[in-house]
């Protein structure tokens, strides 16, 4: 090992800047459930992490299968489930009490995160959105899950780009107009299927609607695969946006977080009204998958705080001017952050960071590498194995 890794000259420690109290309670939904179940942060780290539970906690197992764990999260400007990638122990740090107008309280460290309204974020500190605790005072205002839900999300027909009369699709939907039926299919499917045939869009669109000839000899998708948009957006129509999968599978992925069997909640804004100090105490977090980096906890909407997007934007570049792409290694302890690290762009050039992969990841799997990938072992009597 000593001879695949060099003395390095520079050495840096990041750990998570905030984290909540172990008594935090987070409403959590998994598996077919209509809704969340509220549960301490502390709890959901060792049900999460499939640990022993300590008897004090009050629950004996760790959540069963593998149902991902949804958490409430902000999303451009609505409030629904979204995954959670980690939960984290934080270790002890000191502990801060937020008060707020309408009665909502949390304890954080003093670096973790708020949500603050944009209006409001324009006159402080360069547009930012979230803002750690120590930047804010009472007086502040700042953005907490309100009681206002829309059951928007239980509508089955979201608007979407359609074309119209295109009576010789084979596979186009029935649409009945005063007894005429003004056969159409979505544009995505259009675009598809004109790409198909090499055709043009305009081309494909005269050819289904007025000449059946041609319409018999062209390429269609069958009825059984379906056109799913890649960024979840159904008015993006860009070929590179559309994805073929089957129709199960669709299904499957949609019914995933049965978003749309739900509604959402709106965000509201809330004045804090005092923040103190109240002792050092036991912390945990949660890592969100992207592209959503925020949760909410008591009804507060916080940040998760990784350090992934500063590594990556802003000391990962400076250390590669300073010492070259091939002297730099990022280690993590997770593998969720090395991914994210690995695959973030720089705010500056836009380009991921100009470093080999084989330089970023764990570092449980850099150094297994270092040391030349030696065999894995399991043993039951560890004092053994370390005396080999």
């Amino acid at each position: 090992m000593r001879n695949n890794l060099k003395k390095a000259n520079e050495f840096r420690v990041f750990g998570p800047p905030g984290c909540l109290a172990a008594n935090t309670i987070i409403n959590i939904r998994r598996g077919k459930r209509n809704s969340g179940r509220p549960v301490t942060i502390q709890l959901a780290y060792y049900k999460f992490n499939k640990l022993d539970i300590p008897q004090w906690l009050g629950a004996n197992y760790p959540w069963r299968g593998d149902h991902p764990a949804l958490i409430m999260s902000l999303q451009k400007d609505v409030i629904m489930y979204h995954e959670i990638e980690q939960i984290i122990n934080s270790g002890f740090k000191e502990l801060y009490k937020v008060s707020t107008a309408n009665g909502r309280s949390i304890c954080v460290t003093k670096k973790h995160p708020f949500r603050i309204p944009t209006i409001y974020s324009c006159k402080i500190q360069n547009h930012h959105q979230f803002l750690p605790l120590y930047q804010l005072k009472p007086g502040n205002k700042i953005l907490c899950k309100s009681n206002k839900y829309s059951k928007k999300g239980k509508q089955k027909n979201k608007k979407r780009n359609i074309v119209y009369s295109v009576q010789y699709h084979p596979n186009a939907w029935n649409h009945f107009i005063s007894g005429k039926n003004y056969k159409r299919i979505t544009l995505a499917k259009a675009i598809y299927e004109a790409f198909l045939n090499n055709i043009s869009l305009e081309v494909f669109i005269r050819i289904i609607r007025h000449n059946k000839n041609k319409a018999d000899k062209l390429k269609y998708l069958p009825k059984d695969i379906i056109l799913h948009h890649y960024d979840e957006d159904q008015l993006n129509d860009d070929l590179y946006n559309l994805r073929l999968v089957s129709k199960k599978e669709h299904d499957r992925n949609h019914g995933k977080y049965n978003i749309r069997n739900f509604g959402y909640f709106y965000p509201a804004e809330d004045t804090i009204t005092s923040i103190e100090s109240i002792g050092i105490g036991q912390t945990y977090d949660i890592v969100m998958k992207p592209p959503w980096h925020n949760y909410v906890a008591q009804e507060f909407i916080v940040h998760n705080t990784g350090k992934t997007s500063r590594l990556a934007t802003r000391d990962i570049p400076r250390a590669v001017e300073k010492y070259g792409s091939e002297g730099v290694m990022v280690t993590s302890f997770t593998k969720a952050a090395a991914r994210e690290i690995t695959f973030k762009r720089s705010r500056k050039t836009g380009k991921t960071i100009p470093i080999s992969k084989a330089n970023v990841g764990t570092m449980h799997s850099i150094l297994y590498h270092a040391m030349g990938t030696p065999e894995i072992m399991e043993v039951h009597h560890i004092d053994e194995w370390n005396e080999k």
